[in-house]
């Protein structure tokens, strides 16, 4: 299985080298992108494309950056921070506001058998976040619908064989695109395509930024099943007013 990616915020510069040492020696995940900064960390974010952030809170100049940081980006998280207690109600209406989103905390001083654990298990927690979301879609011209995990999904897009571009085309990894009629990309979360996971990149296409192959300021790779079966693989523009910070 591979290690979940995270990308990790803290301000000062030798805990950020040891927290960076610390998670990968634990094997559990891969540290993708680190920054000192908020602003620094959200374009890092925008560029490493992480599965999870891992977030001091009081950051210089911003004793609530990392809060802020989780507010803006939505992506699991796990605060380590020396100030958790006074932070504590913030980070519970967080996790209950982001009811979908798993997020835990570590206080600094933790032992290295509490922190391992209490990150193993944070990592479970996403897995299962990511493997349980499902989406109903009702295929054009079916009356029945079909359930599909998220993690199936890599892209929706207008269907480029329809004369209307009211009908969109849902791309798999490993299965035959289905096309969904009379759908509006801005609308998908209304389906059940959640934000969390799904980013529109442009006005014709959204991706799951979970199933991307590779991302950059002003592009996005996939790979999918074409309808013949075959695969293809696609590098996406990014639309100057869909990059969200890029840089």
């Amino acid at each position: 299985m591979s290690k979940l990616r995270v990308a990790v915020l803290e301000d000062e510069p030798t805990m950020l080298k040891e927290l960076v040492a610390r998670l990968r020696r634990s094997e559990a995940v891969d540290v993708v992108a680190f920054a000192r900064d908020r602003i620094s960390f959200i374009s890092e974010v925008a560029a490493q494309r992480p599965e999870a952030l891992v977030l001091d809170i009081d950051l210089v100049g911003e004793p609530e950056g990392g809060l802020a940081v989780a507010k803006e980006l939505a992506l699991p998280v796990l605060f380590f921070s020396g100030h958790v207690g006074r932070n504590l109600e913030a980070i519970e209406v967080l996790d209950a506001v982001r009811s979908r989103l798993p997020v835990a905390h570590l206080t600094k001083t933790c032992a290295d058998e509490v922190f391992l654990n209490r990150l193993r298990k944070f990592v479970e927690q996403v897995r299962a976040w990511r493997k349980h979301q499902r989406v109903a879609l009702r295929p054009k011209n079916k009356g029945s619908t079909i359930e599909v995990e998220f993690d199936e999904i890599v892209a929706i897009t207008v269907d480029r064989g329809s004369a209307t571009h009211n009908n969109k085309c849902v791309l798999f990894k490993e299965r035959k695109p289905i096309v969904l009629a009379k759908v509006s990309l801005v609308h998908l979360p209304n389906i059940g395509f959640t934000e969390e996971v799904f980013e529109q990149i442009s006005s014709d296409w959204v991706v799951n930024r979970f199933n991307a192959l590779e991302w950059t300021r002003s592009a996005v790779k996939i790979r999918y099943m074409k309808t013949e079966g075959a695969m293809a693989t696609e590098v996406l523009p990014i639309k100057e007013a869909f990059r969200k910070g890029r840089g």
